[in-house]
């Protein structure tokens, strides 16, 4: 590794000669820590900010470097300062994790610039750090916020759906089985006109914290696709599974004991009606849509619609080799 190495220093120097004495004292008092390095790696200088900022002093800088930066960030300064002497224009901007010295690391944005040559004739390089962990998290929050239904806090259908590309992709890869599960909230329309809006949204979160209960492995799904409508996408679940955890969800729904007397058949209470598809392809060189796995979760959804609501129909969807 050539980039940005610590040498042989033992104290902090202070910046060298080839700054003016205003722009020292305005690096010394800056917030961000400004970090000076050779055109070879080797560093010169770290700003007294250091501490503020990563818990770590100036002379740990030099001796502990290794244990701040990883490699590969620091392999990006390196090619950053490559990109400078071959004549890129300074600014572009690299956001990496520094460790502090407590063992947490800080996201920082860093920039690089180019220094007049020293008394030596030798180029350097300036390097600024600073903390952008609250913009990150921010950045992080709204990302977040994408991908989720606002009033339960479940994935959003566009979510879904990319999971649902995304685990179709590796269960006929891998050979494994992919269910998913359709929930529709029976005669929801005359809850909401008979008690209003509000419970109605209260309702819905009272099923999305069914959902998250029940989809707790990292791989499951639990989304809102629609007004009353939930789905789950649970990979490597086979159809006793899947049976065992759709039923494990109508049962917890109707034990909620949410009134509808729209749903009259159902003792006026809030039930739902579900269709379960279980997938499993044995050829993974097969070129079947993921839409198949949906439509066939609909199609048993519509089933158990048609069958009197409140309960749950299967289907199993085999896609075998070619002989």
């Amino acid at each position: 590794m050539t980039s940005v190495e610590s040498n042989t220093h033992t104290e902090p120097p202070d910046l060298p000669s080839n700054g003016s004495a205003n722009f020292q004292a305005l690096v010394e008092h800056s917030s961000d820590v400004v970090i000076q390095v050779t055109d070879t790696g080797d560093l010169l200088y770290v700003s007294p900010s250091i501490n503020a900022l990563f818990g770590w002093s100036r002379a740990d800088m030099f001796a502990e470097m290794r244990l701040m930066i990883e490699d590969d960030d620091r392999d990006l300064i390196t090619a950053l300062i490559q990109g400078l002497k071959d004549g890129d224009p300074p600014g572009e901007a690299l956001t990496f994790q520094i460790l502090k010295q407590d063992g947490h690391p800080i996201w920082v944005t860093s920039v690089v610039y180019p220094l007049p040559p020293g008394d030596d004739g030798r180029g350097s390089y300036a390097i600024y750090l600073r903390d952008c962990s609250e913009r990150r998290q921010m950045q992080q929050r709204f990302e977040e916020l994408a991908q989720s239904d606002a009033l339960t806090g479940l994935a959003n259908h566009q979510t879904f759906n990319e999971a649902v590309r995304r685990e179709w992709a590796r269960a006929k890869r891998e050979k494994t089985y992919l269910t998913m599960v359709i929930i529709d909230l029976d005669h929801f329309d005359g809850l909401n006109n008979d008690y209003g809006d509000e419970f109605g949204d209260q309702c819905l979160i009272s099923i999305a914290g069914i959902l998250k209960t029940t989809a707790r492995r990292p791989a499951d799904i639990a989304a809102r696709i629609g007004g009353q409508r939930f789905a789950l996408l649970l990979p490597r679940t086979h159809e006793e599974g899947a049976r065992t955890i759709s039923e494990t969800i109508r049962t917890a729904i109707h034990d909620l004991q949410i009134k509808n007397s729209a749903n009259a058949d159902h003792d006026s209470l809030l039930t739902a009606s579900l269709g379960v598809a279980t997938a499993l392809c044995l050829d993974n060189t097969s070129a079947t849509p993921m839409d198949r796995l949906v439509g066939a979760a609909e199609k048993a959804l519509k089933k158990a619609k048609l069958g009197g609501r409140n309960r749950t129909r299967f289907t199993k969807l085999m896609i075998q080799q070619a002989a």
